[in-house]
């Protein structure tokens, strides 16, 4: 239930991010060009479906949860340790392997040996209120157009 990994690497652009609230991860095997742009981090244990709608994100001791989920990002993350965290609201087109997560801080990643981890629980009931209230302001209804 919960894929852990170890940081083993923070590009020098990774900071520059902040602003856009967004990490990309990418894991041991990334291309130079793309480590000073990235948090390069290990899989210690990896399960077959790492990310899930409503799951956790764990950043040392900060917790997110997914809210959005692009179609590849399991499949990037499984072959090549690789996903784009957005910290904010999700975009009307979720690119295939992003990621979006509340709260909308950027979390504090400073030193190598964090600790990252990625639960695909979901809690139904707190779930399920979070995704009729997306719903409602994505449609932009009102509970009374429900009725």
């Amino acid at each position: 239930m919960v894929t852990q990994s170890v940081v083993k690497e923070i590009g020098i652009l990774v900071p520059q991010f902040k602003e856009d609230k967004l990490i990309v991860l990418f894991g041991p095997a990334a291309p130079q060009e793309l480590r000073d742009m990235s948090v390069i981090h290990e899989f210690e244990h990896l399960e077959e479906e790492p990310l899930k709608l409503g799951g956790t994100i764990q950043v040392g001791d900060q917790t997110y949860t997914i809210t959005a989920l692009g179609n590849k990002a399991n499949d990037n993350f499984k072959e090549l340790g690789h996903i784009s965290i957005y910290f904010q609201e999700p975009f009307d087109d979720v690119l295939p392997g992003a990621v979006f997560a509340s709260p909308h801080t950027f979390p504090d990643i400073k030193k190598k040996a964090y600790e990252l981890k990625f639960r695909n629980h979901v809690k139904k009931k707190l779930f399920l209120i979070r995704s009729f209230f997306f719903y409602m302001r994505f449609t932009r209804k009102s509970i009374y157009d429900m009725l």
